[in-house]
């Protein structure tokens, strides 16, 4: 994986198949994305907001420092625009990305 984190250029094609992928899926069916439906405050446990954004400017900081995670991260967001989870996203991706490799070798 760290082999192909700096091809920017997989990583690119990979972002485009996935885009490509979701405008078929919503072009198809003509169905928006359900936005989730929201809990009652008593029942939700999520992170403190301190923690939150700690999180967010380690993440965003990571980014500047290697661009590669920016692009990877910015190639799992359409996946999971149109509903799959972080995991089933992450490995479309890594699909693409095999493919795009595997049609490099080829040529």
């Amino acid at each position: 994986m760290n082999a192909l984190g700096a091809d920017t250029e997989c990583w690119t094609q990979a972002s485009n198949i996935v885009l490509r992928a979701k405008d078929e899926a919503l072009s198809a069916t003509r169905v928006r994305p359900q936005e989730p439906e929201e809990e009652p405050e008593a029942v939700q446990t999520e992170v403190p907001e301190p923690q939150i954004a700690e999180d967010r400017r380690a993440r965003l900081a990571a980014e500047r420092a290697d661009p590669t995670l920016r692009m990877r991260r910015k190639a799992i967001e359409g996946p999971m625009a149109i509903g799959l989870t972080e995991q089933q996203a992450e490995d479309s991706v890594q699909r693409a990305t095999l493919q795009k490799k595997e049609t490099l070798q080829k040529g």
